[in-house]
Parts: structure tokens; C-alpha cells; sequence
């Protein structure tokens, strides 16, 4: 069978983690990108449950029961990588989540959750 639509392939529910860094400040390239894919998720009726992990406060996606977002606080909102790998990271073990997605080349290192990584090009390879 062909799945057009992700959502409606699966057999249950998941609970799915986002790394939606690229949502502060104003959308351009990665960050367009994720919200466009959110804002389609968002407006269907999906019983997935999501997590959104950003270092810093974020307008898009106001909170519903099956969205939530995971702010950092402190001195882990100076930078990105280092919240998810520490601050995000901590809060992805405590949501038990059944996936984990970055749109940004950077994962957090964590045992027995599914990842996936979107590489959009190797501009970093190129110009480290």
C-alpha cells in the first residue's frame, strides 16, 4: 500500500518530537520550510501528539491537547545546540517520545528514540 499521507498510515498514535529552533526570530530558509509543515499538521485533525523543543520562545502553534512546546529557561536560552543537548534533551526523555525530527543538522544524543535528520544541503561541509 502507498501512503500519500504519513498521518494516515500509521496504525496509532505517536507521540513526536520537533526541533523547531529554526522558528525564532523570522522565518527564512529551514525555518519556512518547518512551518510550512507544521501549519499542514497543525490545521489537520491528527491524533499524533507533538512536542515542539526550541531554546527560546516561539508565536507559531499556539498550545492545544495534543500540541505542546518546550521552552528553555535560563542560560540554556543563549544557544540552540547547546539547549537541545542538554535542557531538550532532558525534556525529549521525560515526553517518552516514539520519534524524534530535526530539519536542522543537529540531533540530540539519546538511546531508544527513533531520529530522523533533514539535510536541506552541505553548505556546512563547504564553509565549516
Amino acid at each position: 500500500m502507498s501512503c500519500y499521507h504519513a498521518s494516515r498510515c500509521l496504525k496509532e498514535s505517536m507521540r513526536i518530537g520537533i526541533n523547531t529552533v529554526q522558528l525564532n526570530g523570522q522565518l527564512a530558509g529551514i525555518g519556512r520550510f518547518l512551518f510550512n509543515i507544521l501549519d499542514a499538521f497543525y490545521e489537520s485533525e491528527s491524533e499524533h501528539e507533538f512536542f515542539l523543543y526550541s531554546f527560546r520562545p516561539f508565536e507559531y502553534f499556539k498550545e492545544k491537547s495534543n500540541w505542546h512546546k518546550r521552552i528553555g529557561t535560563g542560560l540554556a536560552q543563549k544557544t540552540g545546540t547547546g539547549w537541545l543537548l542538554t535542557q531538550g534533551s532532558a525534556s525529549i526523555i521525560k515526553d517518552q517520545l516514539d520519534a524524534f525530527w530535526s530539519p536542522y543538522p543537529i540531533l540530540p544524543l539519546l538511546p531508544n528514540i527513533k531520529m530522523a535528520l533533514t539535510v536541506h544541503d552541505f553548505a556546512w561541509y563547504v564553509c565549516p
